[in-house]
């Protein structure tokens, strides 16, 4: 019996720091994030904001560009200007939440129904133009915050019941 739960704990141990591992090393490395925008205005704030902060980011004007980036590289969120007029937005939303990154919405006139109608897709918000560099630094620790939750709720949930 006292083995068993030994095991049990030594192998509790074991996942516990494997996943604190992994979330700092989301904190240690920059993420990449990759935004797709037409707006000459998105992408200066998009600059300012990734050069404050030190983080990696790819713009790209077109959805082959962009599904190209999301092949080679690990992107932690995507930003999507609702202007690019590339494709729907749903679906990039959804492929991009199952791929295990954040997706968020950049829109004209944002209202309760786009930003429930981006919740309902997976995403994790909308953004309001004119865009700008702080709107941009929120939304990406946001985003790092909710990466972070979501690691230590898989932790939660491959605990052994009886430990719990």
């Amino acid at each position: 019996m006292r083995r068993t739960a030994l095991r049990a704990v030594q192998g509790l141990s074991r996942v516990v720091q494997r996943i604190w591992k992994r979330c700092r090393l989301a904190r240690k490395h920059k993420p990449l994030i990759l935004v797709l925008t037409h707006s000459p205005q998105a992408k200066l704030a998009v600059r300012l904001a990734f050069l404050q902060e030190d983080w990696d980011y790819v713009i790209t004007t077109c959805l082959g560009d962009t599904l190209k980036v999301l092949e080679k590289s690990r992107v932690e969120t995507v930003i999507y200007d609702m202007d690019s007029g590339e494709a729907q937005w749903h679906d990039l939303c959804r492929a991009v939440v199952a791929g295990g990154a954040c997706f968020y919405l950049i829109a004209d006139v944002p209202n309760d129904d786009l930003f429930l109608s981006v919740i309902g897709a997976g995403g994790s918000g909308v953004l309001w133009k004119p865009v700008t560099s702080e709107q941009f630094v929120g939304a990406m620790h946001l985003a790092r915050t909710v990466a972070d939750e979501h690691l230590l709720d898989h932790a939660h949930h491959v605990l052994p019941r009886s430990l719990e």
